[in-house]
């Protein structure tokens, strides 16, 4: 074990003895019910069938359960940053989409971190987070970027449309785009594309506390 009490793990899940596999908070790779399920799975098949596994930690989605629902998938910005990798980003508020007005629930954001390949990351605070990130994370595992992902038409006025939006903006966005910090609590994006709904092209955005979560 490490100082911080962690079960030490091949990439199969197996501990020093190998007959012993660790899976879920033992050995902290993902502390998330539905990643220990997922390794259980992988697991059980490595026993029987002797398939090697691969288990991705940045395909693993959580989810915060409150009003509004706070989700989030892959990489952070600080991430990225740390190692040097080149990305674009698509930041879209909820109080665009005609829907949250109606329900008077505008609370909220999407961000996805992309590059031309594949999609890195998102952060997303709304009402329906939970349901938003999952189509994120579908898009994640196999592998498409957002340019394949831009063929799919999706219904108009649901909040998942944001996604859509997404997909829109960062087809024009360039890597210069990324918001820069104003102070530790604003926000500004700039070069933001115009929302056909009438959004402005420079948005100041409040981010408070929840700055250390989505950044």
């Amino acid at each position: 074990m490490t100082k911080v009490l962690t079960i030490e793990i091949n990439s199969n899940f197996q501990t020093k003895d190998k007959n012993i596999f660790a899976i879920g908070d033992t050995n902290r790779v993902s502390m998330l019910a539905h990643s220990a399920m997922r390794q259980a799975e992988e697991v059980i098949e490595y026993i029987t069938t002797g398939k090697e596994i691969h288990f991705d930690k940045n395909l693993v989605p959580a989810v915060i359960y409150g009003t509004p629902e706070i989700a989030q998938i892959g990489k952070t910005e600080q991430e990225l940053k740390e190692k040097n990798i080149e990305y674009k980003k698509a930041f879209f508020p909820i109080s665009a989409l005609g829907k949250a007005y109606a329900e008077d629930k505008i609370e909220g954001f999407i961000k996805i971190l992309a590059t031309e390949n594949e999609i890195l990351g998102a952060h997303i605070i709304s009402e329906e987070a939970s349901a938003m990130i999952q189509q994120i994370a579908i898009a994640m595992a196999n592998k498409l970027s957002y340019k394949n992902i831009q063929e799919e038409i999706e219904k108009m006025q649901s909040i998942i449309d944001n996604i859509d939006k997404e997909k829109e903006f960062l087809l024009s966005l360039t890597t210069s785009s990324i918001s820069s910090t104003i102070s530790s609590n604003i926000f500004l994006l700039s070069e933001y594309p115009t929302y056909p709904g009438g959004a402005p092209t420079i948005l100041l955005i409040l981010c408070g506390s929840l700055n250390s979560l989505i950044s």
